[in-house]
């Protein structure tokens, strides 16, 4: 008799409890420009402006034009008179995963020897934790014959006689005052780098990403390349010691602060 009274009063007391009394357990949507609670990588809250800055060094040695002597760990001993070359197809990953394309073609014609930077503007609002872009040309625009912009054939950096375009090139003397010039080019030597920004976490309306071309890693890891030992020159997308050359060039850029 005790439980049956206890059952009614209970159920009576459930249903006298109106909808204000009642507990709201619905989550609350995440904003995702919220930089207190759910924020790693980089940040615009309003359409922004990112510059990638590549500063050129030879190790821990900013480039200098032709003054500045080099050596290998082939211990070559050599300058560099000139490099240029193209970035392309510039990438941001968002906190969702998705990636946007920010960037099309943009070509370094080596005017300053220690920095070369890609400004790009109306970057949308979002949290991005990745980037990643291509030193080269897409194999589509690589072969679509007489183009604008930073793809026009006249400002150079392009092979007439094989529909395409050079996608880097480096060269100089050596202390012996050999020359050598390496042109990289060819779909298949195309380079993508990828970079982390999770261990950053900055918002701003304008945002520079630092990063660090290291010249010295074409001539190492994985395989040391040499001026005298392997080749003093490549003007072909087809040279047998090109993919040791490429392969070494996979880590020669990275990140070193974002600002």
């Amino acid at each position: 008799m005790k439980n049956a009274a206890l059952f009614f009063f209970l159920t009576l007391f459930i249903f006298s409890c109106g909808k204000d009394d009642q507990v709201d357990i619905t989550p609350k949507p995440i904003n995702p420009l919220d930089t207190i609670t759910n924020f790693s990588g980089i940040v615009f809250a309003q359409p922004g402006i990112l510059n990638l800055n590549l500063s050129h060094y030879f190790k821990n040695e900013p480039i200098v034009y032709a003054s500045k002597n080099f050596i290998n760990s082939s211990g070559d001993t050599f300058n560099v008179e000139n490099f240029e070359y193209r970035v392309s197809n510039i990438y941001l990953k968002k906190s969702d995963s998705t990636w946007i394309k920010v960037g099309d073609y943009f070509l370094n014609r080596g005017t300053d020897a220690y920095l070369y930077s890609v400004n790009l503007s109306n970057i949308p609002a979002g949290i991005y934790t990745d980037l990643k872009f291509s030193m080269g040309v897409d194999s589509f625009r690589n072969h679509s014959g007489d183009q604008t912009g930073a793809l026009d054939p006249s400002l150079g950096m392009y092979w007439d006689w094989n529909s395409g375009y050079i996608f880097y090139r480096i060269f100089g003397r050596t202390n012996r005052n050999i020359s050598y010039a390496y042109d990289i080019g060819g779909d298949a030597n195309l380079i993508t780098y990828s970079l982390n920004l999770n261990a950053y976490k900055l918002k701003k309306n304008t945002i520079n990403l630092d990063l660090k071309m290291d010249v010295n890693e074409m001539f190492q890891n994985p395989q040391n390349f040499g001026i005298m030992a392997d080749t003093e020159n490549i003007h072909t997308t087809f040279h047998p010691l090109l993919p040791k050359l490429v392969a070494n060039m996979g880590d020669m850029i990275t990140l070193t602060d974002v600002r």
